[in-house]
């Protein structure tokens, strides 16, 4: 019958919709999923290794370690890379870049910073705070590291840490 043909037609339609929609939403979830990760750069909490291949990748680590990072769904992101370890790629210009120090006294850095004998130049840090350098709390380790700026600040103030009970070996 006529009926049976346009039911069976709505029907099929209906379905083929229903697909549609499924594999938007499935588009839409893995392209929230890549613009989530790739909000945060180089970071990934499952990880245990991390390479700062730049200016912005050192910026972000300090928001990071301080809990001011978000994701793309907006939710703050901490971590103190305890048991982890960071590896500075090639050597940093900071001229003009504004950095706060990474690590709080809330927020420490408890990891290991391995700067490869490269050299971070042209840090600049302004504070009236205290706990001021390029780290500016650290309970881990920051090694094989140059540094060459300026920093001041009230009280614990230091090129390479402000508040250090942590391990610091070759850094000039």
């Amino acid at each position: 019958s006529l009926f049976a043909v346009i039911a069976d037609a709505v029907e099929k339609s209906e379905i083929e919709q229903a697909k549609d929609v499924e594999e938007s939403k499935d588009e839409s979830t893995t392209e929230e999923t890549k613009e989530e990760s790739s909000s945060l750069g180089w970071y990934d909490s499952q990880k245990d290794t991390f390479t700062i291949e730049s200016e912005d990748d050192l910026v972000l680590l300090a928001e990071i370690v301080n809990g001011t990072a978000e994701d793309a769904a907006g939710n703050k992101v901490q971590d103190s890379f305890k048991g982890k370890t960071i590896v500075l790629a090639d050597d940093l210009d900071l001229e003009g870049v504004e950095i706060n120090p990474i690590g709080t006294k809330e927020n420490p850095f408890e990891g290991t910073f391995n700067g490869q004998n490269n050299k971070i130049s042209n840090l600049s840090i302004i504070s009236e705070n205290d706990y001021q350098g390029l780290f500016g709390y650290n309970k881990g380790t920051i090694k094989k590291l140059y540094i060459k700026g300026s920093v001041t600040g009230a009280n614990y103030v230091s090129a390479v840490a402000g508040y250090n009970t942590g391990k610091i070996q070759s850094v000039k």
